[in-house]
C-alpha cells in the first residue's frame, strides 16, 4: 500500500518481542491492543495507529490506520472453534451461549477494558470471514514473494 520495507524478526512468541520493544531494541510491532495495553497505560510503549478499519473504543485518541491508508485493514479477532463434524445443534448451542455471554453487560464491560471490542457472529459468517482473511493473506504472501522457510 505504501511501498515502505520492513524487516521481518520472527520471535517464538509476543513475549520477547514486548521485551526487545520496551526495551527499544525494536522500532515498531504490530500487535493486538490487549496484548499492549498494559504497557500503553505505563507509558512504555506508544500507539501510533489501529488496524482495524476506525478507531476503537479503549483508545479512540489513536488514528485508525485506514485514516491514512484507505482500505487498510490489519484486525485482530478471535473466534470459538470446534473439530470439524462437530454436530450442528452442538454448534448453535455453543454459539447462541457466546452472543449470550457477549450481550452481558458486565462482560463486554471487561473486555472493552483490556482493549476488545465484544461482537457476535453465526457459524457461517466466521467461517465466511475465515475464508476471505485466508484468501486476503495468501494474496498478500504472494504478492510480496516471501517464501516458507
Amino acid at each position: 500500500m505504501t511501498g515502505a520495507k520492513f524487516t521481518h524478526v520472527p520471535y517464538k512468541g509476543g513475549g520477547a518481542a514486548t521485551v526487545d520493544l520496551v526495551a527499544g531494541r525494536m522500532q515498531a510491532i504490530f500487535g493486538s491492543i490487549p496484548q499492549w495495553q498494559p504497557h500503553l497505560a505505563a507509558g512504555r510503549v506508544r500507539a501510533i495507529g489501529i488496524g482495524h478499519p476506525t478507531r476503537v473504543r479503549s483508545l479512540p485518541d489513536v488514528p485508525a490506520v485506514a485514516e491514512t491508508l484507505p482500505g487498510f485493514n490489519n484486525t485482530t479477532w478471535y473466534g470459538l472453534l470446534a473439530p470439524a463434524g462437530t454436530p450442528a445443534p452442538v454448534v448453535n448451542k455453543v454459539n447462541a451461549e457466546m452472543k449470550r455471554a457477549v450481550a452481558n453487560a458486565e462482560f463486554s464491560k471487561h473486555l472493552e477494558s483490556i482493549g476488545m471490542e465484544p461482537a457476535g457472529s453465526t457459524p457461517k459468517e466466521l467461517g465466511d470471514m475465515i475464508r476471505t482473511e485466508l484468501a486476503r493473506w495468501t494474496k498478500v504472501i504472494r504478492d510480496a514473494g516471501i517464501q516458507a522457510k
